[in-house]
């Protein structure tokens, strides 16, 4: 949950797979980290938001304008990954892929894609989630999946969570969030028993 809740201590533990992030103390400072953000366009969000609220993503001309939510204390300045090319075999354009890991074993992947005009793919957002078969993830996802996992059952005492991918328009991919909120598949979702037999068999393992 540390690292959930808490998206600057996430990027200092996995931010090698992250768009380059900044902590930003306090609106005045945001002037002083603009210049330190290569791409056009930037992303704001509070260190410790949920469902996508309080956040601007446009051009940094603008950001400058931006007013921290006064709920939130502190915001966090990351460099726009632009997704609008897709993922071969899975979507044509800006995207969030959702890995959700129990028990070191990937056990549910979705895509959601915003509405159109937005950025925002959260479905809190108007975000349209759509099951993905995991064999069709690309490679360079699925071993970034796997150096976490590894990491984090160790570390974490093997905990439920999931990991938000995009990839740009270089191909690389890179993580937005790690959440402990995965959500689960609807009935009719083909991953829906074996998320929930890992799910079930992660809960004994914790109680017993």
């Amino acid at each position: 949950k540390i690292l959930c809740w808490d998206k600057w201590k996430a990027y200092q533990e996995i931010g090698e797979y992250m768009p380059e992030t900044f902590w930003v103390e306090k609106e005045e400072d945001l002037a002083s980290i603009l210049p330190k953000i290569r791409t056009q366009w930037i992303v704001l969000k509070p260190y410790n938001g949920l469902k996508g609220l309080g956040v601007f993503i446009g051009p940094k001309e603008k950001a400058i304008n931006f007013k921290f939510k006064k709920k939130y204390k502190h915001y966090l300045a990351q460099e726009f990954a632009d997704t609008s090319r897709g993922i071969p075999k899975i979507t044509n354009g800006l995207h969030d892929l959702r890995v959700a890991i129990v028990n070191k074993k990937t056990v549910w992947s979705h895509v959601r894609v915003p509405e159109k005009g937005s950025f925002m793919a959260n479905a809190a957002q108007g975000g349209i989630l759509t099951e993905v078969d995991y064999s069709k993830v690309p490679e360079s996802i699925k071993k970034i999946v796997g150096e976490i996992a590894e990491k984090f059952y160790i570390a974490y005492d093997n905990p439920a969570y999931s990991l938000d991918f995009g990839i740009g328009k270089d191909g690389v991919p890179k993580i937005f969030e790690i959440n402990d909120q995965i959500g689960f598949p609807k009935w009719e979702m083909k991953a829906r028993d074996a998320f929930l037999k890992e799910l079930v068999k992660n809960f004994k393992e914790k109680v017993i």
